[in-house]
């Protein structure tokens, strides 16, 4: 019986480490999956205009990228189909094997027992014995033989409900890999299809390079000055806060009749706390479904050479009528705009700063204490581009971060 139970032991541990994995590709390709479904919505919105190809172009290249993902996944997934089919064969063989030796033992045992022992035989044998203490041991013998035999029929028939089971998973294990092929080519195809787009619209693009120069630049005017007002505006914020502090001590120090005392540490509220830096890699993001299509920091053109962006903040493109909001609790410490732009918020974190610009509605005012995932406001569409794009920064103090590490994957 242990050795049963470790056969099915070792089974067992085998089935459910390839489960796991199976599993856990599984997982991803459903993320995969939901992704490509806003790529695809996006793409569908931003295919009506002329002015919006280099939109088009990023969100095209975002989705070839999550596209070889779940080409990857499902690569992964059927070597892992592959491998348990194999692992399912050799144990199929190992239980085959097995269920010959107890048959063969069990007919030697059933023609002992017929044709070798009659109660008559048993009886002899017991009574031929020179003693008492003999006469027991012949009859714990009989005993134990009698178990042995009951032992090897339940093993047997054990083994052999066992060897069902693994023929039935071997089934669905087949079954599931010509689904995952056929996913596999389907995916595979439509990466061709999307890689083909790709070189058309590359292509058409480097036929406009003096005009995307001037969108190019354009884009860039509005980003430095939305840049310039915001940090304007976070250096007088600290200003304000230098000076509040400073006025407290004075007012303490006179209290106390001009002695130097130490300043009461105020109570941190539990984003002042620095729970926020703790976030890095875990915030959600500003939209509920989006991609980058403007990363941060000094960025290459995609389409004109030697010409590059300097970026203080990312571009996340969504989809029309998107909501934006808050990353992490906070209190909304500005609302502003810009001549020809749209409306942006900027919310307080302790030391750090969050900035929402490319606001229409905004849901919140200053002083207004909010909540992670609370909704903050709407985000323009821009009709003629049919775009949908949020412009998002972190700061910690005076400092611009790259959001895009603060963001969970």
């Amino acid at each position: 019986m242990k050795r049963l139970f470790l056969i099915l032991t070792i089974v067992l541990v085998s089935f459910l480490a390839s489960a796991v994995t199976v599993k856990d590709l599984q997982k991803q390709k459903k993320q995969n999956l939901e992704k490509l479904a806003v790529t695809n919505r996006m793409l569908n919105e931003t295919q009506k205009g002329e002015a919006n190809s280099i939109s088009r172009l990023a969100i095209l290249n975002e989705q070839i990228k999550m596209r070889q993902a779940l080409v990857s996944n499902l690569n992964g997934e059927i070597k892992a189909i592959d491998a348990r089919i194999a692992e399912i064969k050799n144990e199929i063989a190992a239980k085959d094997k097995r269920i010959e030796e107890l048959k063969a033992n069990y007919a030697k045992l059933i023609y002992h027992i017929n044709y070798k022992q009659t109660k008559q035989d048993k009886l002899m044998f017991l009574l031929s014995a020179n003693s008492f203490s003999e006469t027991y041991r012949r009859y714990r013998y009989l005993k134990e033989y009698g178990a042995f035999h009951r032992q090897q029929t339940e093993e047997l028939e054990a083994t052999k409900k066992e060897l069902e089971v693994l023929k039935t998973e071997l089934e669905d294990a087949k079954r599931n890999r010509t689904i995952s092929l056929q996913e596999r080519q389907s995916e595979t195809n439509k990466l061709a299809d999307e890689k083909n787009k790709q070189n058309i619209l590359l292509s058409d693009l480097k036929k406009k390079e003096s005009t995307l120069l001037k969108q190019l630049k354009e884009q860039q005017r509005k980003a430095d000055e939305f840049n310039r007002k915001i940090e304007k505006l976070i250096a007088e914020e600290a200003a304000k806060a230098e000076a509040k502090r400073k006025a407290e001590l004075a007012k303490k120090q006179t209290q106390s009749g001009g002695k130097t005392t130490t300043p009461t540490v105020a109570t941190l509220t539990k984003e002042e706390a620095g729970n926020f830096e703790k976030n890095i890699g875990r915030l959600p993001w500003p939209v509920e479904r989006g991609v980058i299509t403007g990363k941060f920091g000094v960025q290459p053109h995609p389409i004109i050479k030697n010409v590059t962006t300097n970026n203080k903040g990312i571009y996340v493109q969504t989809t029309k009528g998107a909501v934006v909001r808050a990353v992490f609790d906070g209190e909304v410490t500005q609302r502003f705009s810009i001549t020809g732009s749209n409306n942006a918020i900027i919310i307080k974190h302790g030391n750090y700063r969050t900035v929402y610009t490319n606001l229409t509605d905004i849901y919140v005012k200053i002083g207004d204490k909010v909540t992670t995932k609370q909704s903050i406001g709407k985000l323009y569409t821009d009709e003629e581009e049919n775009k949908t794009e949020l412009y998002f920064q972190i700061w910690k103090d005076k400092v611009v971060l790259n959001p895009e590490i603060w963001l969970a994957k």
